[in-house]
């Protein structure tokens, strides 16, 4: 497989996983006014588990008769129906499972989001195979299982310990999901000449400090990379990097303390700048060639570049709605960068005095100061509108680039979300932009003095 085969895979996979947790989040806002109408549903693999979950839904219908609030009895058996017709829609049990979510409830994140109750039904494969069957009958609906289910795919879990003289950070890595796991801070003593006939008294007492600062995060590393709870346990990580300050961590790689098994799969050990936070990231960033294969380190390679570009004004970069849009319709764009959280809008209007129509970029904070006025003065109407991400995904391969979503873990990831709008792109040859036309909506006079972005810059968002 081609080395563009195999990316072009993993962009698939993200928009997959983007798309799982966009729906996570609309089910997440759902509110319901019964207290028992809201159905979650996990099916495991497997040929005969679909008919199981057939025959549970029939005897359900049955028993929900006899509920003697009205309103709570019709609101269970409507959602019990809508659950067992879409369980009717699958002749045999998908390989991972089916998931179904069904209920009145009302959608608190939808535009048209008002006090009446609308039916839910939404099923679906997830990612991985569901580990357990269940069946809930509550107020909301249960997600926690399918978080689980939706974590980076084939990302393998790597183990950092950050040591100094100031404490120990225990963290994982998985994709682009970094997690402090442990943290806790020490005061060791300084070495030093002084103490006279005391100086080897108060060497052994820096020496016992130091043994019990060791012993302490050894042990903490076997509470939290071993499987402790299972016989004859095994790591949960497929590497450890060791990093800090000192000999620190070199103490601890040789001492009794720090499990043999957690030994065997030491990757690198190295020295450090900081601790801490700020260690963690130093050390992700370090062992690159050890964990290339995450997700975190390849998309700030890519975030380093844009701003790189950025910083030595080269013009070969892009940012904000209009200028991307631009470049991408120009095919200028080489690496295309979309924040996972961006939340815009391509808004068509059209002018109910001419009929012509125009497409525009909004982020929210415009969507809500829009006065339906054009820069002419024209009266525009809104016809349609799209998440700018679902049309971004589903139409980037039609401008021949490729598409990297980013998340706001990262330092850099945040400073593209807060000082380029979310939405950048690196180009292949400089581009020279042009004005929006004179029909767009007026946002707000911000939006009429600088409408290339929808953010206001700060001196704070240039970080170089």
């Amino acid at each position: 497989m081609s080395r563009t085969q195999t990316r072009n895979e993993e962009t698939e996979k993200q928009i997959e996983l983007l798309r799982m947790k966009k729906t996570m989040d609309l089910l997440r806002s759902a509110t319901s006014k019964s207290n028992t109408s809201m159905i979650s549903l996990y099916i495991t693999p497997g040929s005969a588990q679909l008919i199981r979950a057939n025959k549970m839904i029939n005897e359900e219908l049955g028993i929900a008769t006899n509920i003697k609030s009205g309103f709570n009895r019709q609101s269970v058996l409507s959602a019990l129906k809508s659950a067992r017709h879409r369980l009717k829609l699958y002749n045999k049990c998908p390989a991972n499972g089916l998931v179904v979510f069904c209920g009145l409830a009302t959608l608190a994140k939808r535009e048209e989001a008002s006090e009446k109750e609308r039916m839910i039904a939404i099923d679906f494969e997830p990612m991985r195979p569901v580990k357990t069957n269940v069946y809930t009958c509550d107020k909301l609906f249960h997600l926690e299982q399918l978080e689980d289910l939706v974590e980076d795919e084939n990302e393998e879990v790597y183990g950092f310990v950050i040591m100094d003289g100031n404490g120990a950070l225990l963290g994982s890595l998985q994709g682009a999901s970094r997690k402090v796991l442990r943290k806790f801070s020490v005061d060791l003593p300084k070495k030093h000449g002084r103490g006279g006939q005391s100086a080897l008294r108060f060497a052994r007492l820096r020496l016992e400090k130091l043994h019990n600062y060791v012993r302490k995060v050894g042990e903490l590393c076997s509470q939290t990379f071993l499987d402790l709870q299972f016989h004859g346990s095994c790591p949960n990580v497929k590497g450890i990097i060791l990093a800090g300050s000192a000999g620190l961590k070199d103490d601890l790689l040789k001492s009794n303390h720090f499990d043999k098994r957690l030994r065997s799969i030491v990757l690198r050990s190295f020295d450090l700048c900081y601790g801490g936070s700020r260690g963690f990231e130093q050390a992700i960033m370090m062992s690159v060639e050890t964990i290339g294969s995450a997700r975190l380190v390849r998309e700030t390679r890519l975030l380093e570049r844009f701003m790189d570009e950025v910083g030595r004004a080269s013009g070969k970069v892009c940012f904000g709605f209009d200028e991307t849009i631009q470049a991408l319709e120009m095919g200028a764009v080489e690496h295309l960068l979309v924040c996972e959280d961006l939340d815009a809008s391509r808004c068509t209007f059209r002018n109910t005095g001419t009929g012509e129509e125009t497409i525009v970029h909004l982020c929210e904070e415009q969507e809500q100061t829009n006065q339906g006025v054009g820069k002419s003065g024209a009266r525009l109407e809104m016809v349609e509108k799209e998440s700018l991400m679902d049309w971004i995904c589903e139409h980037h391969k039609e401008f021949g680039c490729s598409l990297e979503i980013v998340s706001n873990r990262s330092g850099v990831g945040h400073q593209f979300q807060c000082g380029f709008g979310g939405l950048g792109g690196t180009l292949r040859w400089e581009v020279e932009f042009y004005e929006r036309g004179v029909d767009s909506p007026v946002a707000g006079e911000e939006e009429a003095d600088d409408d290339s972005v929808g953010h206001v810059f700060d001196e704070d968002d240039y970080a170089f």
